[in-house]
């Protein structure tokens, strides 16, 4: 069975880049993510997929990202 583990990056208080249109980088690649997410479920099977954040949050060390 293949793994996928999915960072998202930025969240909570975190926003990352802001675009000039008030665009948050944090709300872009948890969008994406969750495309993502989906696109793999319908497509594909035979898989697990972690991530280190479903929702506008902030909270995980590093080092964890990793220990998984």
């Amino acid at each position: 069975m293949k793994k996928i583990y999915l960072d998202a990056g930025h969240g909570g208080a975190d926003a990352g880049a802001v675009g000039a249109n008030g665009l948050y980088e944090k709300n872009l690649v948890l969008k994406i993510q969750q495309y993502l997410i989906s696109y793999l479920n319908s497509t594909y099977s035979d898989f697990t997929i972690k991530t280190t954040r479903t929702t506008d949050t902030f909270f995980i060390v590093i080092s964890a990202r990793f220990s998984s």
